[in-house]
């Protein structure tokens, strides 16, 4: 079924198409009407518009190279169960870029299965990158948002220390494979019923749809947005955050874009697509809601073609739901904003410096750096409400290297409850915090 909007007539328009994808020659809608008022529409090759409804059931398999082959093994397996399962090797193409693909499936997945072996895990405990940085992503996103399965290759591995607390699975029991497959349908399962259950709690109702688009060129570029609707009979302007956020959203699609316009004189139609082409990929895990103020982060990865490595970073939204009003700035959060920064900023800084980095390297971050990225108001201008405190999201190069990837530092609401105003105390539901 394509739904057209025929507003645009003469323009490329979006069209969604329910329960399937097209193919990649399937691509631009021209709309025209005639003097009768018929609606007829063509296509045009050179381009491929695509919404499409999102899937939510993602498996991403984290593992280290050495181990392979085991973990093809169960991917086969859990494939054949019917389990949407992401393996690099399986879902990687030529001259696509590694780190940005890992990043962004990541995002996207609803669980994390995590491969730990002797071959992943350094005796001193400390994991290979492949595994860290699903840990990392992990640990990045709300518990509620993404579900860890550690399994064990080798009965005798050390567990590295993000996994002690959490249960795990033995490769070498007779029952693997149907505990596995079991503890993955239940984790969906369980995240369907607390989505649907926090959408109950706040009486508001959200969905998602993603906006996809590519052009071929020198450079090209391939872009997919996720877009989330909202509605409520209790909050009726709510479907304004979804309109609001689009429009802000989409104004990186019109920047890349407009690089096309910038031939570039290394790049050339002999060369692999993935080389001269821009990516850019933003999604978000959906909202957090407190209270009656309501959250969305969104991860944005871009890959420029040709450049050293992708970036990543964050945009956060945030509103007072009734009346519908978005909180620009934290510091409009308080009233004594000079002691409120001071107490984020001593926080931060403080987690951000005992913070040690599961690498080979076992560096920890640096303290100038740290120092630096957190100097201003500014500085924390990426911020969500949490369920027991304020998130603080800063991206690589703002705390740290390159190398040590994006991090997210909650400020607890005990700590801020005295220097935020009575009116936003009552709308995050802690006036009667100790």
């Amino acid at each position: 079924m394509f739904e057209l909007d025929v507003s645009n007539k003469g323009e490329t328009v979006c069209y969604l198409i329910m329960g399937r994808k097209l193919r990649d020659e399937a691509t631009k809608v021209l709309v025209s009407e005639d003097a009768s008022g018929q609606i007829a529409f063509s296509f045009d090759p050179e381009w491929l518009v695509e919404a499409a409804i999102e899937t939510d059931g993602i498996v991403f398999l984290s593992y280290t190279s050495a181990d392979h082959d085991l973990v093809a093994d169960v991917a086969d397996a859990l494939s054949a169960r019917q389990i949407d399962v992401w393996m690099d090797k399986r879902r990687l193409k030529p001259g696509q870029n590694w780190d940005f693909e890992i990043r962004r499936a990541l995002d996207r997945s609803a669980i994390i299965v995590v491969f730990v072996s002797h071959n992943s895990v350094k005796k001193s405990g400390y994991v290979q990158r492949e595994i860290r940085l699903a840990l990392d992503k992990a640990e990045e996103k709300l518990i509620d948002d993404i579900y860890l399965i550690p399994v064990l290759l080798n009965d005798d591995v050390q567990v590295p220390e993000q996994l002690k607390d959490v249960q795990f699975i033995r490769q070498s029991a007779d029952d693997f494979l149907d505990t596995l497959s079991d503890a993955i349908k239940h984790q969906l399962e369980k995240k369907g019923l607390e989505v649907s259950r926090s959408q109950e709690e706040a009486e508001i109702n959200w969905s998602s749809t993603r906006l996809k688009e590519r052009r071929d060129g020198i450079p090209g570029y391939e872009a997919e947005i996720q877009h989330y609707r909202f509605h409520s009979n209790i909050f009726p302007a709510v479907a304004q955050i979804g309109d609001f956020i689009k429009g802000d959203l989409l104004d990186h699609l019109f920047d890349l874009r407009g690089m096309m316009l910038d031939s570039d004189d290394n790049a050339s139609f002999g060369r692999s697509r993935f080389f001269r082409t821009h990516t850019l990929d933003i999604n978000s895990s959906g909202p957090t809601i407190r209270g009656r103020m309501i959250s969305m982060l969104y991860y944005v990865n871009t890959y420029f073609a040709g450049a050293a490595h992708p970036n990543h970073g964050f945009v956060a939204y945030n509103f007072f739901l009734d009346p519908l009003i978005r909180i620009k700035l934290i510091s409009d959060l308080f009233d004594g904003e000079a002691a409120a920064f001071l107490v984020i900023q001593e926080e931060v800084r403080k987690q951000l410096k005992v913070l040690k980095l599961e690498d080979e390297d076992n560096f920890i971050l640096d303290a100038e750096w740290i120092d630096n990225g957190t100097g201003k108001w500014e500085d924390f201008a990426t911020y969500t409400f949490g369920e027991t405190g304020i998130e603080f999201h800063f991206a690589p190069y703002h705390v740290g290297p390159y190398a040590a990837g994006s991090h997210s530092v909650e400020v607890p609401y005990g700590l801020l409850k005295a220097f935020i105003k009575p009116i936003f105390q009552a709308a995050l539901d802690i006036e009667y915090l100790q």
